[in-house]
């Protein structure tokens, strides 16, 4: 049996760590499933800029939809919970309240570990919080002008 990847669907491919063995999407989103203590696993070993969770090959063409209700791929129809952890960026992560694994997108180990990418994609934290400014800007500028437009109307 195959784990399905929470973010894209792809399959997950098996791939060790020292001893860790762990799921990712290689060749998908480039996203990575850490089962429980795999973090503090990963954390404590040597995996750093060389590491190959860090190379991992991401598709072009898979479109991560953040949107997407995520589910547990150990866990049969588990939905797994966001948190916001806050770091040096904010990183949003999706953990399973069942198995307690983590499902982390592509990028956002590299930021967790403190570890500097070349190239890395922002975190979806900061994506969601550039979004949430530019459609803030655009209400108070809409808001702006409709209320312009109203003082203009009872000036009559």
């Amino acid at each position: 049996m195959y784990l399905k990847c929470p973010a894209c669907d792809s399959e997950l491919n098996k791939v060790s760590v020292g001893n860790i063995l762990l799921d990712v999407c290689q060749g998908g989103c480039a996203g990575v499933w850490l089962d429980k203590n795999e973090l503090k696993k990963i954390n404590n070993s040597d995996c750093k800029e060389g590491c190959i969770l860090f190379k991992l090959k991401k598709n072009p063409n898979i479109v991560v939809d953040f949107d997407k209700q995520r589910y547990c791929p150990k866990c049969s129809n588990q939905k797994l919970t966001e948190n916001c952890w806050k770091l040096k960026e904010d990183i949003i992560v999706d953990i399973c309240d069942s198995c307690n694994g983590l499902w982390l997108d592509n990028g956002e180990l590299a930021l967790i570990l403190g570890v500097e990418i070349k190239g890395h994609q922002e975190s979806r934290a900061n994506k969601l919080n550039t979004l949430r400014k530019q459609i803030n800007t655009s209400t108070q500028e809409a808001n702006s002008s409709l209320v312009d437009h109203f003082r203009a109307l009872i000036s009559f």
